[in-house]
């Protein structure tokens, strides 16, 4: 996309009734760039989209980062909108995020999908867009330093145990706060909660250690799944769970 504006930039110019025209020129400059609404469309979905953007306040965010837009068909549900945004020079090393409204494909309102945790499922989600904006700027350091939070290594330790007990790769790992996970299993709609620990003396509330599991350097507990014991690691357990963006 030529001549990004960046986060700042985008900010003023939205500020200034720039972006206010539904013609197609206007919208394609507001960073627009697929959609499959009608074009007069586009200014109204932008205001509603685009507050997520007019509440980063993280200097890093600001001005490292460029937005752009799209309007989502998925095969079920009504259309909805997304706000992308990636580095403006250099590679995304992971520091691509996207914070999408009203998906059907979501639990919440507002979910925000990062390069980091994997495009499985949104890193955080919320109904209110103030939490949603108050997450992103708390994440601008932790871009800026390139940081992995603790939580990565948590959720590649869930998923490991999703896959021991039977579940398919991909599936959902929902991130449900603090050493706090969730999965909807392949066999029945009741979700299943997993809590994990870095060390057992250091475990969250509600973690119960004897029936824990030591997985990938981390300690998982199911309370669904106490006393049925897992099956012995298997090769596809044991490597790394691939990380690919899948078109939500």
């Amino acid at each position: 996309m030529p001549d990004e504006l960046s986060v700042r930039q985008w900010q003023e110019q939205f500020r200034a009734g720039a972006f206010e025209r539904s013609d197609y020129a206007t919208q394609c400059r507001a960073g627009w760039y697929d959609w499959f609404c009608q074009d007069h469309a586009l200014a109204g979905r932008l205001k509603k989209i685009g507050r997520v953007v007019m509440g980063i306040t993280d200097p890093f965010i600001l001005d490292n980062y460029y937005v752009w837009f799209k309007n989502n068909c998925p095969l079920n549900g009504p259309l909805y909108d997304d706000a992308r945004f990636e580095p403006l020079s250099g590679e995304r090393g992971g520091k691509y995020f996207v914070v999408s409204l009203d998906s059907p494909h979501e639990r919440e309102k507002w979910a925000l999908v990062t390069e980091r945790y994997g495009f499985d499922a949104p890193e955080f989600d919320c109904r209110d867009i103030r939490d949603m904006v108050k997450y992103i700027n708390s994440i601008g350091p932790e871009l800026q330093q390139g940081t992995i939070p603790p939580f990565i290594a948590e959720k590649d330790a869930v998923t490991a145990y999703t896959r021991l007990r039977g579940e398919p790769e991909g599936i959902y790992i929902y991130r449900d706060g603090d050493h706090r996970f969730s999965y909807a299993p392949r066999r029945g709609w009741q979700m299943r909660t997993v809590l994990t620990a870095a060390s057992l003396e250091d475990a969250p509330p509600g973690f119960v250690s004897e029936q824990a599991h030591a997985i990938r350097g981390m300690y998982v507990y199911c309370s669904e799944d106490v006393g049925i014991p897992l099956p012995p690691p298997q090769k596809e357990a044991d490597k790394a769970p691939k990380r690919k963006e899948a078109e939500r």
